[in-house]
């Protein structure tokens, strides 16, 4: 804040989560003049404690498409790791998020051959996936009203928004591609959709 005229955001990868909210909530505490004895820790929560405010989030379709236009990753992380905990309960592990992953490929009947997840966001190195389980898994979401409709919108539209919005501008293809793009070091990818002139969806995946 500049003598109270201009505000200054900035965004930063929080390696704890949880201490980060506690230690958030006691300087607001004090802030308010409500005094705060001991440090803040990471701990099991005692049997006898009980809940002094719940905070439901945005609902999930908007959450995923804050996720995919600007192509977040901590947003992708939490979500892969919520997955795992609807499935198989609290705590969140990375074991119950893959597994969360792999019991929907087996239930939507796509082959997991050769695929390996190591995150929800992909930036490690360590992903094997294929343009075909990719192109599986859109094809999916495309007949499932349940989600796909969400997902759909989500994505960021060729020449218009989101991680796409200059890519080509003055191209027939404006507008007529919604596609999520991604970049590690060295490769980059972009899947998708594709409407053709006679209103046909063309599903792809390219790595």
């Amino acid at each position: 804040n500049f003598n109270g005229k201009h505000v200054v955001s900035d965004y930063a990868r929080i390696k704890n989560p949880a201490l980060f909210a506690g230690e958030t909530l006691k300087k607001l505490l004090i802030a308010s003049g409500i005094m705060i004895e001991g440090k803040v820790r990471k701990g099991t929560i005692p049997k006898q404690s009980f809940p002094l405010y719940v905070h439901k989030s945005k609902p999930l379709s908007i959450i995923v498409e804050d996720m995919n236009k600007f192509s977040n990753n901590f947003i992708a992380d939490q979500l892969f790791m919520s997955a795992g905990t609807k499935n198989y309960g609290i705590p969140a592990t990375l074991d119950k998020a893959v597994k969360a992953e792999a019991d929907y490929l087996k239930k939507s009947g796509i082959p997991s051959n050769g695929v390996v997840i190591k995150d929800g966001s992909g930036l490690s190195r360590g992903n094997r996936i294929s343009p075909f389980i990719i192109s599986s898994i859109l094809e999916k979401a495309w007949s499932n009203f349940d989600y796909g409709p969400s997902l759909i919108s989500s994505l960021p539209i060729m020449g218009t928004d989101g991680t796409l919005k200059k890519r080509l501008i003055n191209s027939p293809l404006k507008r007529n591609i919604r596609a999520k793009s991604g970049y590690v070091s060295k490769t980059s990818s972009l899947s998708g959709y594709i409407m053709t002139e006679e209103n046909e969806p063309i599903v792809f995946s390219i790595i």
